[in-house]
Order: C-alpha cells, then sequence, then structure tokens
C-alpha cells in the first residue's frame, strides 16, 4: 500500500513538473497594494516614453521619483512578507535604471526599466487586484521581446513568445462575451507576433508587439469595466 502511495504522488509531482504546476504559498490578500507601485509602474512606462522622445532629464527626474517612491514602500513589501528576491530584484532593476539613464544609454535604460515591469506582478500578486497580474507579465514579455528583436535574440525571443501564449491561455477565459472582440484582436496580434518571431523578422516583430502592448492597455480597461 504504502509503495502504491509513492508510485501514485511520484507520478503527480512528473505531472505537475511537465504542467508548470507552481505553489508559492502565497496567501490572496484582501489588501489593496501601496499606492506607491502605481506610482512606480507609471514613472517607468513614462520613463520609456522620456527615452523615445530623446528626453533624458525628464526621464532622469522620473527616476528620482521612483527612487523616492520605493524607498517608502519598501518596508510596507517587507511586512507583506514578499519574497526578498523579489525585493531586491526591484531595487536593483531601479538602481540599474539610475545608472543607464545618467550615462543615457537608451537600450540598457530600457532593459533596466522593463525589469521594473518583470518583478512588479509578483509584488501585486500579495494584494488584492481587480486586474489580473498576469496582464503586467504580458507587459513586460512584450517590452522584452522587442529588446530580444533589436539584438537578434531568436531563441530568448521564441520562448518569451510562448509564454505570452500560455499566459494568455489563461487570460482569455476570465473576460465574458462582451469583449469577445478585444480577446480576438489580440489573439490575432499574438498569433501574428509568433509568426514575425518564427521568420526572425525584426521589424516585424517590434511592430508586432508594440500592437500587443497597446491591446494590453484594452485589456486592462476590458477587466476594470467587467468588475463594476
Amino acid at each position: 500500500m504504502i509503495k502504491k502511495l509513492s508510485l501514485i504522488l511520484l507520478v503527480v509531482v512528473i505531472i505537475c513538473a511537465f504542467a508548470g504546476c507552481k505553489n508559492t504559498g502565497t496567501k490572496v490578500s484582501t489588501t489593496d497594494p501601496p499606492q506607491q507601485l502605481d506610482k512606480i509602474e507609471s514613472a517607468t512606462e513614462e520613463i520609456l516614453d522620456n527615452i523615445a522622445a530623446n528626453d533624458w532629464m525628464a526621464a532622469q527626474s522620473k527616476v528620482s521619483e521612483i527612487e523616492s517612491d520605493f524607498t517608502k514602500v519598501k518596508p510596507k513589501l517587507k511586512k507583506a512578507k514578499i519574497a526578498t528576491d523579489t525585493i531586491n530584484g526591484l531595487s536593483n532593476a531601479i538602481k540599474g535604471l539610475s545608472t543607464a539613464v545618467s550615462a543615457e544609454m537608451s537600450y540598457d535604460a530600457r532593459a533596466e526599466a522593463n525589469k521594473i515591469f518583470k518583478f512588479l506582478p509578483d509584488v501585486y500578486d500579495h494584494y488584492k487586484n481587480t486586474v489580473p497580474t498576469d496582464l503586467g507579465r504580458l507587459n513586460y514579455l512584450g517590452h522584452e521581446i522587442i529588446l530580444n528583436a533589436e539584438k537578434y535574440e531568436w531563441d530568448a525571443a521564441t520562448t518569451n513568445c510562448y509564454t505570452a501564449l500560455e499566459l494568455w491561455g489563461d487570460l482569455k477565459t476570465e473576460l465574458k462575451a462582451d469583449y469577445n472582440n478585444d480577446v480576438a484582436s489580440f489573439q490575432n496580434t499574438i498569433d501574428d507576433l509568433q509568426r514575425a518571431v518564427e521568420s526572425k523578422d525584426a521589424a516585424a516583430v517590434t511592430k508586432q508587439a508594440g500592437t500587443l502592448l497597446d491591446q494590453v492597455v484594452v485589456l486592462e480597461r476590458d477587466f476594470l469595466e467587467q468588475s463594476k
């Protein structure tokens, strides 16, 4: 009997490993996220716009705001028992962004800014959310794929595109039929992005990933509206 149970447990473990099962031990909170997190996210988006406009002074000003907000929110993150690796990852990304912006290094600054997007969903997971945190992960992946294409890192782009497709497979089931048009538009875009990545067409990848990022904003509005 014990051997039989052990065999069953082993099979379950193997299935979970291949299916990507995760158990972080995180309890869903009823607490709203600290306002500093939203401010950090918004400021990071603005920095990307500043870099695109070659406005490094404005970018530096936003970096200072992020540093100030992170200093204020860090004790709250520790109190919420967010993983040390996540807090340190966010901290290092902010430091890296500050260095890159000060040196006016476009690619490095965008890469460090996107690392902030990488860690923020893991932080938001510990709080009450109206919008699924996986939308934040799609935002990160869209930006990362653009960075991959810029450096012709096609293996990384392929992996990131596959991850985005997996996330989207779950997310699209959470929206009601009222939003079928937006779901269909996003599906078409992510399919086009996958084809562009497979073709190793950097220009097409950048265009489709940019469209995907725009549509992530639309989906965020849909989830907010649906929750009312």
